[in-house]
């Protein structure tokens, strides 16, 4: 037997290699094992009931678990089993937790207790409360409701050993002991708190090591008691469940504890580790020990396949009256006057008169039952490991098989091959790597950082707000006014008035000017455009490290891009602007010159007034003319109301309605036709010939003329050139394409970025190895891996 065990821990301790080396080998970074996450999580539920294993044999543990209802005589049992009164064993309930009996050496005795958390003890409340709602006329319901009576009464008590904890209780004398068992176990004020109880003693009589589990009933009504018993009969070796022999089927309860014997265990079935200990056979005659072994044998065995000869019926209180070297003095007294009574009723249960002590023994059944559990434990004991731990061998060594057969694909035997291998792997993983990365997060990132800013409805909306305050400040110094048109007429006073001259003089001069500061808008406006998608770069150069190089991929040098912007929004604004100046300022109207260019530009004019946007000022804020003709007028004040209509019809004269967005929808109406006609009409030209000083009546109304002209015309140019031309040009679109245009070069340029990331790797640059993933970190091969395989070999032979 010791032999046999000895074998079997030494092929468990080979198991336990095996296993740690193929988790090693799993744990091989670029390794890759098809359905690894799976294989690992097999090993380790595999491995787990082999090491409670070979713990237990290492420690020559046998572990039985003594489980039934409550009050059917667990803890007596026990006792009786143990020819000692250690454990609480009263009337009413006195097993709250789960007790543990553990053999020591020396003389000192030890007592170990762990409280259950504050959640836990809540549960535990809640538990109850359901069960005691269930029925209130059960015995289950009402069992609920005195332990919630009992909780709620020492409640303080118990939350307060809950918060602190208990100290080991340690004594050279069992009394001791023995008064902190009954305590922590039995006693409501401190049982409710209780976990477990693990006793520690000398006292403890071990044959082949058998370790006892007193498991509290599974009808407590404690969600946990059902928890702990599951667990419990996973990690036995052995159980007795105890039955009251008086009840012969099966109760729900017991049925389940036998299912969770059976569901605990794989490869061992229930019939192979349990007996059934029909207790109390000193409370019923002999006819019906008899039947109810018989109906209990037949009831096991059509469920669990439990043979007969695994059922016993006895008494456990009698063999402990009889047969214990200790019975404590609260046993005895509770039994001082009817203890006859209970060993004349086991004797007669079993059909013998005279109730000597031979008798009780052995009509007690526990004598009977622990010869059962030693041959079971010196016969059986190797063939049930077996049972239970072969197939989990058999799976880790198959596993182990496997996964070393992918390794040897993967790491080849000389060193300087596996370097090789690695290195060219890595090769390929890191540009994988740095594809996804900056391909596609890094793009992402940027995209969505600057998209809103660069390329959206609100964007447009932004720039033209700072085109609008650009146009104002351009054009502030060269605003047409009345003082500035008057200083063209002073000059062409002498020897006469010539008002012709002075048109033309102050219009070649405002052309000049206004072309001026046209230029000094677009490259303003290149200017804000350009640190915008600076910003682009800068985060771009960022993302790739830091590295200068990046800007040269993308835009060759800041200079050559600022200037590629400002020449690119320049040939917009030109595109429309241009048209209007030479249409609205270079030639007076009524001029041939005039008419020509609007013949030119008239496609240009159509165009740009097809962005209905804005209106010329209504007639009422210009100044009436006495004489005003057919040709120097516009319309009446309901024509001119209609001049530029907005793109919902309405006149600019009436409440526009609020809009989200500025729109700009290319819209064709007959708004173009009325501005050439606009621009056409009959001017200063033709109407007044060179006048002499004494004529001051139609000095004062030519020079009104001339002021009223060319302000009106200037006043024209700077409302389409602040709105229209804006949104003409596609200003916000160009913008817009010079930001995707950096997203595609983005993306065309991996090949360059892979080498400023492999720089950066070089250079063991920080911020890219936040980012790096670990197994991209090193490029020199680790022989760790081949180690790890030298040793899943040597263990596999």
């Amino acid at each position: 037997m010791e032999s046999a065990i000895s074998e079997y821990i030494e092929k468990l301790r080979s198991t336990q290699k095996i296993y740690d080396a193929v988790r090693d080998v799993c744990n091989i970074p670029d390794l890759n094992v098809v359905d690894k996450k799976n294989i690992v999580e097999q090993l380790k539920r595999e491995i787990a009931p082999l090491n409670k294993q070979l713990k237990r044999l290492e420690r020559n543990e046998f572990v039985v678990a003594v489980v039934g209802l409550e009050k059917n005589g667990k803890s007596t049992f026990v006792n009786s089993w143990l020819k000692y009164d250690f454990l609480p064993s009263e009337d009413k309930r006195c097993t709250l937790s789960t007790t543990k009996l553990y053999s020591t050496t020396g003389s000192e005795h030890r007592v170990k207790v762990s409280v259950i958390s504050r959640d836990q003890f809540n549960q535990n409340i809640a538990d109850l409360k359901a069960i005691s709602a269930e029925n209130s006329t059960s015995e289950r319901s009402q069992r609920a409701k005195a332990d919630l009576s009992q909780i709620e009464q020492y409640k303080t008590s118990l939350l307060q050993l809950i918060e602190n904890g208990v100290e080991d209780v340690v004594s050279a004398e069992f009394s001791d002991i023995a008064d902190a068992l009954q305590m922590y176990i039995a006693e409501p004020r401190y049982a409710y708190a209780v976990d477990t109880v693990e006793v520690h003693t000398p006292r403890v009589i071990r044959e082949e090591g058998v370790v006892f589990y007193d498991v509290p009933g599974l009808n407590s009504g404690f969600e946990v008691h059902e928890i702990e018993s599951a667990k419990m009969l996973g990690d036995c070796d052995a159980v007795i469940l105890i039955q009251d022999s008086g009840r012969p089927s099966a109760e729900a309860s017991e049925q389940k504890l036998a299912k969770f014997a059976s569901e605990a265990e794989e490869h061992l079935p229930v019939k192979e580790k349990m007996f059934i200990f029909m207790n109390k056979c000193d409370q019923i005659t002999q006819d019906q020990v008899n039947a109810n072994r018989e109906e209990a044998s037949t009831d096991w065995y059509n469920r669990h396949g439990i043979s007969k000869d695994r059922i016993y019926v006895g008494s456990a209180l009698a063999y402990l009256l009889t047969n214990a070297e200790y019975v404590s003095e609260r046993t005895q007294a509770r039994h001082s006057e009817n203890k006859d009574i209970i060993l004349q009723g086991v004797c007669r249960s079993k059909g013998m008169p005279f109730p000597d002590d031979e008798n009780v023994t052995q009509a007690s059944a526990i004598e009977v039952l622990r010869h059962a559990v030693e041959k079971f434990i010196k016969e059986d004991r190797i063939r049930l490991i077996e049972v239970r731990c072969n197939p989990a061998i058999r799976t880790i060594l198959q596993l182990g098989k496997k996964i070393l057969n992918v390794a040897n694909a993967r790491y080849p035997d000389r060193l300087d091959e596996a370097e090789r291998r690695y290195l060219e792997s890595w090769e390929i993983r890191f540009q994988e790597w740095v594809d996804k990365y900056i391909l596609r997060d890094v793009y992402e990132r940027i995209n969505t950082t600057f998209r809103d800013e660069l390329d959206s409805e609100s964007a447009e909306k932004k720039l033209y707000q700072v085109y609008v305050e650009l146009v104002a400040q351009k054009l502030e110094p060269v605003v047409l006014t009345e003082e500035k048109v008057q200083k063209f007429l002073d000059i062409n006073r002498e020897p006469r008035l010539r008002p012709e001259r002075a048109n033309d003089q102050v219009r070649t001069q405002t052309n000049i000017e206004v072309s001026k500061a046209l230029k000094e808008l677009g490259d303003a406006l290149a200017e804000k455009i350009y640190d915008q998608l600076g910003r682009v770069l800068e985060a771009m150069t960022t993302e790739l490290w830091g590295d200068l190089r990046v800007e040269e991929k993308l835009i060759e040098s800041r200079e050559i891009f600022e200037r590629k912007l400002k020449a690119g929004i320049d040939a917009l604004l030109t595109r429309f602007s241009r048209p209007l100046i030479e249409a609205t300022l270079v030639t007076p109207r009524g001029e041939i010159g005039r008419k020509d260019t609007l013949k030119k530009v008239s496609k240009d004019l159509n165009a740009l007034a097809s962005y209905n946007v804005v209106s010329i000022p209504p007639p009422e804020s210009r100044p009436e003319k006495e004489e005003a003709t057919e040709e120097a007028d516009i319309g009446s004040k309901q024509e001119k109301k209609g001049i530029f209509t907005s793109k919902r019809g309405k006149s600019q004269n009436e409440e526009p309605e609020k809009k989200d967005k500025v729109e700009t929808q290319y819209r064709q109406t007959d708004s173009a036709q009325k501005l050439i006609e606009f621009i056409d009409k009959q001017g200063l030209h033709g109407k007044s010939e060179t006048l002499s000083h004494e004529d001051e009546t139609m000095i004062d109304q030519s020079s009104a003329l001339v002021k009223e002209e060319v302000i009106e015309d200037f006043n024209l140019m700077s409302d389409y050139l602040n709105k229209n031309v804006f949104f003409a040009s596609g200003v916000t679109e160009f913008r817009a394409q010079e930001f995707r245009r950096l997203l595609d070069r983005f993306q065309v340029n991996a090949p360059a970025w892979r080498g400023i990331t492999k720089n950066g790797f070089n250079r063991n640059d920080p911020k890219l190895m936040t980012v790096l993933p670990n197994d991209l970190k090193r490029t020199k091969f680790d022989e760790a891996p081949l180690k790890i395989l030298d040793r899943l070999r040597d263990v596999l032979q």
